[in-house]
């Protein structure tokens, strides 16, 4: 049996009473609600909360942030039928190449909010700084200290070289050996990340 469209709470839908529920369609018991809301402190001046609902309203109707949604109640749903395991025939894939969602709704808006391109900003300086510190442990504290001049501060070798006293060759040495360190390091962050 293949459920392709169905509400998913245990009443029929308001909107179309011809819709049957998803435990009407051979799943019994199966119910899945999503709730998102948005909360204030108490006390919180009108003005303030009128702003921050225009934003929320706003940031809602971004393509990027429709389409996580839609994924996150399409996981949801696949999510139950996991656990359900009634339908032996439906494989994991099946749901995926069923779906009548359009797809430019599927298209993330290049141009969409700034805040989830703060947010990726936010987590690649995060990922780097992670990385750097487990770099700090794996090489000399002064290969280290010429790098962090020479490629993160951007000192020009020729400062580095005085500054620290070390030749030039000793400044592109360090920036070679710990840049592949680092590169190395970001590439494991980045795959324990996708793993977990």
């Amino acid at each position: 049996m293949s459920v392709r469209n169905g509400s998913t709470t245990t009443t029929s839908s308001r909107v179309s009473s011809a819709l049957a529920t998803v435990a009407e369609s051979g799943y019994p018991g199966f119910e899945a609600i999503t709730w998102y809301g948005m909360f204030a402190p108490a006390g919180t001046p009108p003005s303030i909360v009128a702003r921050l609902n225009a934003e929320f309203v706003k940031v809602l109707s971004a393509g990027d942030f429709k389409t996580w949604l839609m994924n996150m109640t399409r996981w949801r749903i696949n999510d139950q039928f996991r656990k359900r395991k009634k339908d032996t025939a439906m494989a994991e894939g099946a749901w995926e190449s069923d779906r009548k969602t359009s797809a430019i709704d599927r298209v993330e808006d290049p141009a969409g909010e700034v805040l989830p391109r703060l947010w990726e900003t936010e987590w690649k300086k995060n990922l780097a700084d992670a990385a750097l510190a487990r770099v700090k442990t794996q090489v000399s504290p002064k290969q280290y200290q010429i790098f962090d001049c020479y490629v993160i501060k951007q000192w020009n070798a020729r400062e580095v070289q005085d500054k620290l006293n070390v030749s030039m060759a000793q400044v592109y040495l360090a920036k070679h050996r710990v840049g592949a360190v680092l590169k190395h390091e970001l590439a494991k962050l980045e795959n324990e990340n996708d793993a977990g």
